[in-house]
This record gives C-alpha cells, sequence and structure tokens, in this order.
C-alpha cells in the first residue's frame, strides 16, 4: 500500500539490503522480508499489506508434469490444482494395482517377506510412486497403496499394531478377561467410558510400549518376528502396571463428577474445561498412546482438579482468566489435530509432548503446590508452540 511503501523509498535500495541480508532457509519468502524490514527501518508490515495476490503471474512458481521422455503433460501455477487434476487419475492407477502382487486383504499374520516403503507403477505414459501401508481392519491387516508417505506411515504404525495384537492372542485375551474386572460400576461413576473401552486401549498401549520401543515402521518379517518375540513376556507386566495406576483414581474422579454436577452457572466455564480434560486424558486416544511414566502423573492431575475446586467458588474469575491462558495454546494445538492431516512422526512427537506440557500447565495454574515435573510458562509453551508452527510450516510448503 502506499502509505507503507512511500516509507520505504527508494525501493530498489531496500531490496538490495534485503538480498544481501537474507540468509537461504527453509521459511516464507514474506516472514523473512517482514523480519528484515523491521530490523532496517523499523517497520512492521503486516501479511495483508503484501498483496501477493496482486502479483502478475510471471513471478509465480510454475510447476509442470512431464512424462518419462520429458514432453509435456500438464502445468499449473499451483501445485494443488495439478495434484488434483491427477487425483482421479492416480486413484484409477492405485485401484488397478490391487490386481497386482502387492495388495492384499485378510492377513492375520507376517507371512510376506518385506514390506516396501515405495513402489512404482507404470501406467500408460506415466509412472507413478506409490506407497503401500499396513491398514487396520479390526480382526486382520491389508497391504494397500497410499498416494502420500505420511499416511501409509501412521497407518502402517497402526497396522502393525494390530499384527502384534494377533500374534499376543493368549496375552491379549488374558487382559481382556482380567483387566479392571468387577469396576464396571466404578468406571461408570467416574464418568469414564465403558470397561471394555478402556481395557482395549490399554492393551494397545501395553503393546506398543513392549513390542514397539520406539515409533517407527518395520519393514520385515524378521524384524517383526524379533520386536514380537522379545516384548511379548513384558505385556501383561505393563498392562497390570498400568490398570493398578489407573484404579485408585475412579473414587477421586467419582467425587469430582459430584462436585461438576453441583456447580452453579457461574462456574460454568470451569465445569466444562474440567470435563474436557477428563475426556481427553481418559479418552481412547490418549489411553492407547500412553506409557506408565506418564500414566504416574495422572494422580497428581487429578488432585490438581480437586483443588482447583476447593478454592474455586472464591475465584471463579481468576480461574476463568487461567482457563483463557490454557486456550491460547489449547485452541490451535486442537484445531492442527481436528484437521486429521498425515504429519512426520517427529512433529507428532513434538505436538505430544507439547499436550503433556499443557497438563503440567494447568498444575501450574490451579494447583501450584503441586509442583510440575519441568519448568512451565506461557513464555515457554509460546516458544515451543511457535517452533511446532514451524515444522507444520515446512510440512505444508513441501
Amino acid at each position: 500500500p502506499k502509505q507503507l511503501r512511500r516509507q520505504l523509498v527508494p525501493v530498489p535500495d531496500y531490496a538490495d539490503t534485503i538480498l544481501r541480508r537474507a540468509q537461504p532457509q527453509d521459511r516464507p519468502l514474506l516472514d523473512v522480508m517482514t523480519e528484515t524490514l523491521k530490523t532496517i527501518s523499523g517497520i512492521t508490515v503486516i501479511e495483508q499489506d503484501w498483496q501477493p495476490d496482486k502479483l502478475d503471474n510471471w513471478y509465480r512458481m510454475n510447476f509442470v508434469l512431464v512424462d518419462d521422455q520429458g514432453e509435456t503433460l500438464a502445468m499449473a501455477r499451483s501445485l494443488e490444482v495439478l495434484q488434483h487434476q491427477y487425483r482421479d487419475q492416480f486413484s484409477a492407477t492405485l485401484a488397478a494395482a490391487a490386481e497386482d502382487d502387492i495388495s492384499r486383504s485378510g492377513i492375520t499374520g507376517w507371512d510376506f517377506d518385506n514390506l516396501p516403503e515405495q513402489v512404482s507403477l507404470k501406467r500408460g505414459r506415466l509412472t507413478i510412486n506409490a506407497w503401500p501401508a499396513l491398514v487396520d481392519c479390526g480382526d486382520s491387516v491389508a497391504i494397500e497403496l497410499q498416494d502420500n508417505p505420511l499416511l501409509a506411515e501412521n497407518l502402517s504404525l497402526q497396522g502393525q499394531l494390530r499384527l502384534a495384537s494377533l500374534a499376543c492372542k493368549e496375552q491379549v485375551k488374558y487382559l481382556q478377561k482380567h483387566m479392571l474386572r468387577g469396576r464396571e460400576l466404578a468406571v461408570r461413576a467416574a464418568g469414564l467410558a465403558e470397561r471394555g473401552v478402556l481395557v482395549a486401549a490399554l492393551i494397545d498401549a501395553a503393546l506398543r510400549q513392549a513390542v514397539f520401543t520406539e515409533p517407527v515402521v518395520l519393514r520385515s518379517r524378521v524384524e517383526f518376528e524379533q520386536a514380537v518375540a522379545q516384548g511379548a513376556k513384558q505385556v501383561v507386566p505393563i498392562a497390570t502396571e498400568m490398570e493398578q495406576g489407573l484404579t485408585p483414581l475412579l473414587e477421586p474422579l467419582q467425587q469430582i463428577s459430584k462436585t461438576l454436577r453441583k456447580l452453579g452457572l457461574a462456574a460454568i466455564y470451569a465445569r466444562d474445561d474440567i470435563l474436557q480434560q477428563i475426556e481427553q486424558l481418559f479418552s481412547r486416544q490418549t489411553l492407547s498412546q500412553i506409557d506408565t511414566d506418564h500414566l504416574r502423573q495422572y494422580a497428581r492431575y487429578i488432585r490438581a482438579i480437586g483443588l482447583r475446586l476447593e478454592k474455586l467458588h472464591q475465584q471463579v474469575a481468576k480461574d476463568r482468566q487461567a482457563i483463557a491462558k490454557l486456550e491460547k495454546f489449547s485452541r490451535p494445538l486442537a484445531e492442527v489435530l481436528a484437521t486429521n492431516k498425515p504429519l512426520p512422526m517427529e512433529i507428532m512427537k513434538e505436538m505430544t509432548d507439547f499436550r503433556w506440557l499443557l497438563e503440567e500447565y494447568r498444575v501450574s495454574l490451579f494447583a501450584q503446590q503441586l509442583k510440575t515435573r519441568e519448568p512451565v510458562s506461557e513464555q515457554r509453551l509460546d516458544k515451543r508452540w511457535k517452533q511446532i508452527e514451524e515444522q507444520l510450516r515446512r510440512v505444508d510448503n513441501y
């Protein structure tokens, strides 16, 4: 805009300064230009001020799709447009691949040699890359081709867990019968999911911790069989330890549930926030990926809720302010997770760690006397989240 541009004259001199100062980096150009202009001129240019939509196409990236002979098949200024244009053809190619020796279904054991990380499919003038994935089908798995390597990786992690469950069927059967047995009413009174859901989640968590020490897709039959052989004997002890950590929480959760039902309208925000926290802590998704170390912290988290409720009637306004501080970080995290977009495991781990850090932040806000596992503050969270946002941006740009 002219009112900003007149403060940056002569424009070519500022452009030359930016070129001299800016170093190659994996970040959006406009972000770098904004920071550099702020440094050299003190002027802040917000994102809308750049008006990139007014640029001529000559300045934009042009993507060209070529065949094996280098002949142009299509081109577009937007990579997403080009991908969408050929997605139907790609899907048809993957469907046709089912007739090959790649795709299979009804697999109940690792009865194949290797799971390729990538395959190339020749269809007409195109050679298309696809990524085989182990897909969890409940009582079996299937090998299916995906058009996204990150999606294939995420699916395969769940698929290999299903195969491990089938390989450890005796341990699984024992745990399904005995875990939280006779505690159905206590689980219900605590406001948690049904016993069967909790047990299934904890069995998955125990299998992950015992068999797959790292969130890595195993590619060979030998690797998988070794992992199962080494971890199978630990599944029941780990699951039992998790059960022992969960059982003592049922009574305080029941008391919290009773207290929440008695809260007046003034405390509705606190009630909703606590219910959401408990739902997240004890959801199937959270429990199925938890380890014993994090589960040990639950007693402190539940105790913090109790202390929060004890003083809530005296400081409703302060409690609401604390909720606002939490939502500054919990909302963007939830928005990213709600997209269900496949992400690299490194970023997923960063977001999971951030999620646990938010639980520590809750302790610092509502029950500081219980202390936190590590230093946590709004500034530390802000720094960590910006780092995650940068990683997410790189994935989007890629």
